[in-house]
């Protein structure tokens, strides 16, 4: 339906915001462990430009040998 697509879109606006964004989390939580590694995996891809294309997993990533290990 419309509303679920709606839904998840702005989800993942959210989530790309969050991991673009400069802060960083400061809790032992599931939820912000998880948001930092993601923000450090796609950090990574800023700073070289050539590696981490992931947003979400690593797959494609390790695949087709773009991947650097996470700092």
């Amino acid at each position: 339906s419309l509303g679920v697509a709606l839904t998840f879109h702005i989800i993942g606006m959210v989530f790309t915001i969050t991991i673009h964004s400069n802060f960083r989390f400061h809790s032992d939580g599931f939820l912000p462990k998880k948001l930092s590694h993601y923000m450090e995996y796609h950090h990574t891809h800023h700073s070289l430009g050539y590696v981490n294309f992931g947003f979400i997993n690593k797959f494609w990533d390790s695949m087709l040998n773009t991947r650097v290990k996470d700092r």
